[in-house]
């Protein structure tokens, strides 16, 4: 009784190996001849018979035979014969793979078909079909779209839907490739979608929208962005206050991304603690840190035309007065406080004066060797950090 399947399988095995080693379309057909009713080895011979620019028509046609409800095999055979001129057939094999398989190759494979042929309503249509079964990087058909003519509002509206996924690789995409101007109205969107869920994916999504808009000199928006996340608990901090535009002056533990918070750096010879103080932070220096380097920064949005005053508390242990060149920097521009030294806990102030317009700059701490010192080892301590409009001018 079992001699019969010991012969098949050893037969199978044998056209297994020969198919392994066959280097040609004849060869392969050979070995599959062992087998005749293996459907991945006849797709093999049909991939082959292409790979030489001949018809593989009659091999695909066997394919299908055997193995009729494979969308692979079924999207394959469309694309040999749409190569081969035979446009309603191959329509014909994708809408048959999309009747058996509701995943996202024979949708994708559908949409591709009717952009590539100008039928851009049955393009939309599989497109947000598409979407629906949409997983890992979505830039293809985002760029597929973008080329078909489908505007930003018909992304949300039609194609996206409240899909957290699709909404936040939409957000994704945007902030990688633009228009910055669509950021907004996509954000809020995934914003609200997110925050129905975990929403623990969202902020550092958001955050790189944040980040492009700044980057453009959108800063009301990218501040409407961090507003809406405080407003849907996706982040620990209030509002975004344009009296008070500085965020988590506590040193609380930065978001990720971070938008709106502070950036803390990480490099050789240094480490820096948020909330180390209470309601500050500090930074050890090694003495082998790099000769100029940013500890920490934040992008704040400023009303300009007035001054504004930065005021925190600061110590410095172990290093000396003319050790250190530590201090902060406004958009590029020095505040002349001086350097940063003291091993009491001493009131320190940064005074700038701002252009006109509501502006996007970097606030940013620095240490950089003076010339003629060694690189400084010790400790920098900060805490009641806060950043106001000047009354009445300097």
């Amino acid at each position: 009784m079992l001699a019969p399947v010991w012969v098949l399988s050893g037969r199978r095995g044998w056209a297994d190996w020969q198919s392994r080693q066959a280097r040609t379309p004849e060869a392969l057909e050979a070995a599959c001849g062992l087998d005749p009713d293996r459907a991945d080895c006849r797709a093999a011979v049909a991939r082959a018979r292409e790979e030489q620019a001949a018809d593989a028509g009659r091999e695909w046609a066997r394919v299908l035979e055997l193995n009729p409800r494979s969308a692979s095999y079924l999207a394959q055979a469309a694309l040999s014969a749409e190569f081969r001129g035979d446009f309603r057939g191959a329509e014909r094999l994708l809408l048959q793979a999309a009747r058996y398989n509701r995943l996202w190759l024979p949708r994708w494979s559908l949409a591709n078909f009717y952009y590539r042929h100008g039928r851009l309503e049955e393009f939309r249509r599989w497109a947000a079909l598409a979407f629906e079964r949409a997983y890992g990087d979505r830039t293809a058909l985002f760029r597929l779209c973008r080329a078909a003519g489908v505007e930003d509002r018909a992304m949300l509206e039609e194609m996206l839907g409240a899909d957290a996924e699709n909404l936040g690789a939409w957000v994704g995409y945007l902030a990688a490739e633009g228009p910055v101007e669509a950021l907004p109205a996509a954000a809020v969107n995934y914003i609200e979608a997110a925050a129905a869920g975990t929403g623990e994916a969202a902020v550092p999504r958001v955050n790189g929208a944040i980040r492009a808009l700044l980057r453009a000199g959108h800063g009301r928006e990218a501040a409407e962005l961090w507003t809406a996340m405080s407003r849907r608990r996706l982040i620990p901090y209030p509002e975004w206050n344009e009296a008070a535009p500085l965020v988590n002056a506590e040193f609380l533990r930065p978001v990720p991304g971070p938008g709106l918070d502070w950036a803390v750096a990480r490099g050789p010879g240094f480490e820096v603690f948020p909330g180390v103080p209470a309601g500050g932070i500090k930074v050890t220096f090694s003495g082998r840190q790099p000769e100029r380097v940013e500890l920490l920064a934040q992008e704040v949005l400023l009303r300009g035309g007035q001054a504004w005053r930065l005021e925190f508390e600061y110590q410095t242990p172990g290093i000396g007065d003319g050790a250190t060149s530590l201090g902060w920097r406004l958009g590029g521009m020095e505040a002349g406080q001086g350097r940063l030294s003291s091993e009491e806990w001493t009131r320190g102030e940064a005074v700038w004066e701002v252009p006109a317009g509501l502006q996007v700059l970097r606030l940013a701490l620095w240490s950089e060797r003076p010339r003629g010192q060694v690189r400084h080892e010790g400790e920098l301590r900060l805490r009641g950090v806060s950043l106001r409009p000047v009354e009445g001018g300097r």
